[in-house]
Formats: C-alpha cells, structure tokens, sequence
C-alpha cells in the first residue's frame, strides 16, 4: 500500500481499495499510514472525529502524533513504535490521545509493517479504536474493587458478603477471629449452618425489602463462650449478582450488662413489694395497737367509774371533814393522772403554778373556802388569802368581778361539783365530795 492511498482517507478508489477501507471502517475508528523512512503520517478523516478538531489539524509527521499523546504515554509508545519498525514486527498498543477541549481518549492501536522491494520495512499501516469507556469502566471497577477492600478487608467490625442463596461469599479477618474459623472453610459454609435460620430467614427479608438496611439479633456459642452479635445487613449488588453485606458487632457485654439491670430491676421490684409487704404488716400492728390502747382506756376508765370511785365514794360518810376534803382530793388526782388514757388531757394553767398554789387552786377549784383550806393545808387563813391573790395574778383576772372559783372549774377538764365558792357558814359538809385534785401530800397533812 502506498503512501498516496491513504491520504487522510481519500485514495485510490480501485475496488479493492474500497473494500478494504469498508472493513476497517467497520471494524475499527480511524486508521493511519506512517511512513517509516520519511516519518510522514496520513490518518484518515475519522479521527478528526474522534478528537473534535478539524480535519485541517490532524497530524501529518509521525512527530506531530507524538505531541497529541499524553506525555506520560510518549515515551513508552515511541520505543515500541520504533522497535516494532527496526524489527518489522507487528504493533499493539494503547495510550491516549489528546481531544480538541483538552481532553484525552484512549486507543488501542494494532499496525502491521509493510516491506519494499528491498524487503525493509516501510510502512506501518494501522487502525485506531476508542476504548475510552473500556478503560473508564475498568477504572470504575478498580476503585469499587479498592473501596471494597478499603470499607471490607479493613473494617474494624467483623464484615461478611452474603448470597441470596445464604452463602457466606467472603469475610474480612475480624469475622474469621470472631467466628474462629478459617476463611476458606467458612466460604464453604452457609448462614444458617453458621448462624441459624434466624439469620437466614433475615437475609432473604432484607433482599426483598426496600428498607436500606435491616438489624437482626444473634445469640451464638463460639467455642464454649455465648456470644450475643448485632448483626446490619444491606443490600447490594456484588461481583454482578445480589447479595448482603453484613456488619456485626459483638454486643455480648451490653447484653450481659443489660441482664444484670433486668435482674437488678427485679430484684428492687421484690424487695419493694416485700416493703410494701412489711409496710402493710406494720399497718395492721399500729391497728392493733390503737385498739389495744382504746381497750386499755376504756377498761381503765370502767374500772375506775365501776370500781375504784364508787368504793371511795362509800368510804367519805365515815371520814371527818379534814380525812374528806383529802379524799376529794385523792378522786382528784386519779381522774387527773387517768386523763392521758381516756384522752381528756387539758394544758389547763397548771404550767403557771408553784407547787403550793397549785395545791390551793384545786381546793379552790372543789369550792373549799379560805378557812377549810388553811385547816386541810395546816396554814394560815393569810396564807391562803395571799395565794389566791397571787393566782389571780398569775392567771390574769381583776382583784373584782371575777370569782376565782369559777375561772377555775372553767379552765378544768372536770367540772366541779360545787360551782361557786362558799364561806363555812353556807354550805355543809356532807357535799364536799367531788372528784377534783389536790397535791397528794395534803392527804398526809390531814392525818397529822
């Protein structure tokens, strides 16, 4: 083939010729015819297209084509190009070539060496073909591949690529530790010969649903230990079929703590009805209680009113005035020290009083005149005219206009008998015989 049949793809149109550019028009991009010995360079107008330039710009020196490769690929192109012509040796190679915006595609170039009549090596005549998207498809794939390995073989959490048929595809090296198994007798194995049905069952529920990912519970025995595993899977496509990639990560602590908060919480729940138990039991004795002390009162308060009072109320006929008015005075002080039982307990004025007054306010409070009072006391009528002017005093009342008596009986929890204060001209002894306090010391005054 000569040079002047292939000038940018116009040539003889004999044809053969023609047949010959329809294959590789069919079969290839653009082809070319270097002229070894002069070094000029015909490329058919196809390439033109390829690059986006104009056919006005194609190369036409095997120099010019050299300057349209990517300079990282001129070097290595030039040597097998001369070498292939040196040794008259058929051609194949790819590199890139630059396009119009700057750009580069990939070719595959395949050229075979055309010898002259001295048999050397004249041309090479050749055929380009774009393999642009080959090239970019095989770099999609070599970074998938590297992700792949970066995301998978260097996961910190054990990682495994599931079939659809729950064959375990492959594993990274913390899901052989975890597992304690070997990777190629794993591969071997499937998930529910590993992990269980339940595992199985997950997988084929995540490849039919359209939930990004799903999370299933796994509890295994490796070895002798029980192992408690939280298991994502998602689905996705690998090596052209679908599968899941699942992560796991080892939750056997939590589990194991979270058991222990269970049984924590449920031995604080027993210990709180055994409280509320308790606390119902202690219920039931302050009851009793309550009504061991109402029963208490009341049997002492019976036995006072059907017992002791009426047997002392027999005993005042046959006493003298002095051993009465003590007697009076000894009713008095039982219904005073029986009041807390029989909850008639009174602040009263008591607090006020020293000893002697409060002495005297009783009798006062029994109706006893200044005269009974000193006889029963063994003291002055002054005395006693003196200490009522001082409880008066104490008390808060005017020197006239309020019986000192009265005020008395008023303040009192029992009333007294006798309601009003009466001279020893005015009332008989026979009716001094209310149930009002005295000191008990005036009973033994009284029999001296």
């Amino acid at each position: 083939m000569e040079a002047g049949d292939h000038n940018h793809g116009c040539g003889d149109s004999s044809p053969g010729v023609s047949r010959f550019q329809a294959f590789v028009d069919s079969a290839f991009d653009a082809y070319y015819d270097w002229h070894i010995l002069s070094g000029r360079m015909e490329v058919s107008g196809q390439l033109a297209n390829l690059l986006g330039i104009d056919e006005a710009s194609l190369p036409t020196s095997f120099t010019e084509w050299l300057d349209h490769l990517h300079p990282d690929d001129r070097e290595q192109t030039l040597t097998r190009n001369m070498g292939a012509a040196i040794a008259g040796t058929d051609y194949v190679g790819e590199y890139r070539l630059q396009r119009g915006d700057g750009s580069y595609m990939y070719v595959r170039d395949r050229g075979v060496i055309l010898r002259d009549e001295a048999g050397r090596p004249a041309h090479m005549v050749g055929a380009f073909s774009d393999v642009s998207r080959e090239r970019e498809a095989e770099q999609v794939l070599r970074e998938e591949a590297e992700l792949y390995e970066t995301l998978f073989g260097n996961a910190v959490n054990p990682a495994f690529q599931i079939a659809a048929d729950g064959r375990f595809l492959d594993v990274n090296q913390v899901g052989v530790s975890l597992l304690q198994i070997d990777k190629e007798t794993l591969l071997r194995q499937s998930v529910s010969s590993v992990w269980g049905p339940e595992a199985m069952a997950a997988v084929r529920a995540s490849l039919a649903s359209d939930a990004p990912a799903t999370t299933v519970e796994l509890e295994l025995t490796i070895g002798d230990l029980p192992k408690a595993l939280a298991v994502t899977l998602f689905p996705c496509r690998f090596r052209g079929e679908r599968t899941c990639f699942a992560l796991c990560t080892d939750v056997t602590a939590h589990q194991t703590l979270r058991r222990a908060l269970e049984e924590s919480e449920e031995m604080l729940r027993r210990q709180a009805e055994s409280l509320e138990d308790a606390n119902a039991a202690l219920r039931v004795i302050l009851d009793q209680r309550n009504r061991d002390r109402e029963e208490l009162e009341r049997t002492i308060r019976e036995n006072l009113e059907t017992l002791v009072l009426p047997l002392l109320d027999r005993l005042q006929p046959h006493l003298d005035e002095p051993e009465r008015i003590c007697l009076e005075a000894a009713v008095r002080n039982l219904r005073e020290l029986t009041r807390p039982f029989i909850g008639t307990a009174s602040q009263g004025t008591d607090a006020l009083l020293t000893p002697r007054e409060r002495e005297i306010a009783n009798l006062v409070r029994l109706g006893r005149t200044s005269n009974e009072i000193a006889e029963a006391l063994y003291i002055s009528p002054t005395t006693v005219a003196h200490h009522r002017k001082n409880l008066r005093r104490k008390l808060g009342l005017p020197p006239r206009g309020v019986r000192l008596a009265s005020h008395l009986a008023q303040s009192a929890a029992i009333q007294p008998d006798t309601p009003a204060e009466e001279d020893s001209s005015s009332r008989s002894p026979d009716r001094a015989h209310s149930a009002h306090a005295v000191p008990i010391s005036a009973r033994g005054a009284s029999r001296r």
